[in-house]
């Protein structure tokens, strides 16, 4: 893009995100992906991660990590479903045949609520992927769960995940709100140790700088 800029341009619209971060820069997905990996590594230990379903490059970084330790990525149906949206966009895991170690948890309020709305077919569509939370806890440390607090009454039901990682991988502000609260109060209950493992989605200070130069605008907003 720097080398191909539009030119006279009037007007930069130009996302302020980061800029009262300071001018440090951002780790890549690829260093995410290589904590990650370190984390998935360690024996004997399951991992849970609490992360957006909507932070696609997060997904991919997470499903590489596990393909590089030989783990099995758990999503639930919501995330499942975007993924299998946005898959003739761009080549990202989704539940299927070419993704096999991709597995589909069915969340109870997240079933309920879409039997209920009529939409069973949504239900339907990852039946071949499904993974019970009897199998999961049969092998707790041969998975990877993304989840979020709508998921705790579903996590109760997994035995055997006690002691294990519960890797936090969105903005360091999501902590200070309640619901976030007592879901670390509920892993910390169960002997989880929290880890911190996240890079903003944001352009960093030094990224807006090479944009505005290639682009030279005549005014930014």
């Amino acid at each position: 893009f720097t080398h191909n800029a539009p030119k006279n341009v009037d007007y930069l619209l130009l996302e302020g995100t980061s800029l009262g971060r300071g001018s440090k820069a951002f780790k890549t997905e690829w260093e995410i992906e290589n904590d990650l990996t370190k984390m998935f590594r360690i024996k004997d230990k399951s991992n849970i991660v609490y992360t957006s379903g909507q932070n696609i490059d997060r997904i991919v970084s997470i499903f590489r990590a596990c393909i590089r330790t030989g783990k099995v990525l758990v999503v639930d149906v919501y995330v499942a479903t975007i993924l299998k949206e946005l898959s003739p966009f761009a080549k990202i895991p989704y539940p299927s045949k070419t993704f096999k170690n991709v597995k589909v948890l069915y969340p109870y309020y997240s079933a309920r609520r879409l039997k209920n709305q009529g939409d069973e077919k949504v239900l339907y569509r990852f039946k071949n992927y499904k993974i019970t939370k009897d199998e999961i806890s049969n092998q707790p440390h041969d998975y990877v769960l993304l989840v979020r607090p709508s998921m705790q009454k579903d996590l109760e039901r997994i035995s055997g995940i006690d002691g294990g990682n519960l890797i936090y991988s969105m903005w360091s502000g999501y902590k200070s709100k309640p619901g976030t609260k007592k879901f670390f109060e509920y892993f910390n209950s169960r002997g989880f140790t929290l880890h911190e493992i996240h890079t903003s989605g944001h352009a960093d200070i030094t990224t807006l700088k090479k944009m505005i130069e290639a682009v030279q605008p005549k005014s930014i907003i």
